[in-house]
């Protein structure tokens, strides 16, 4: 068990789709959303800013499939930090991206991205 959950083991909550129309993003709700996957993405995905109400430190996942490179851009509220955000999905590749809310800055910050 994850040190610090008193032996419970929360279930994740998630969102999963083969495919979004080319750059018209995606919608991303982080009250209900602990992990957004695309399986087949088919042309350039841009991540909007997520919905909801986001508390310091809280994760979001996000995993993209392309069916070949998929260009991958953000909106305002996501941010680098040592690690880059990765401008394209590497082939059929899944390209797997972990981010934390920064409250004091109110940002997405990417932490991984593998």
């Amino acid at each position: 068990m994850p040190k610090g959950t008193g032996g419970v083991k929360t279930k994740k909550r998630v969102l999963s789709a083969a495919s979004y129309t080319t750059d018209t993003g995606t919608s991303l709700n982080c009250d209900n959303l602990d992990w957004f996957i695309v399986t087949a993405q088919a042309g350039a995905l841009k991540l909007n800013n997520p919905t909801g109400t986001p508390v310091d430190g809280q994760l979001l996942g996000v995993a993209v499939t392309g069916t070949a490179a998929r260009a991958l851009t953000y909106d305002t509220q996501f941010e680098a930090s040592t690690t880059a955000l990765p401008s394209t999905t590497v082939t059929t590749a899944r390209l797997n991206m972990l981010f934390g809310w920064r409250a004091d800055t109110s940002k997405w910050v990417c932490l991984a991205a593998v």
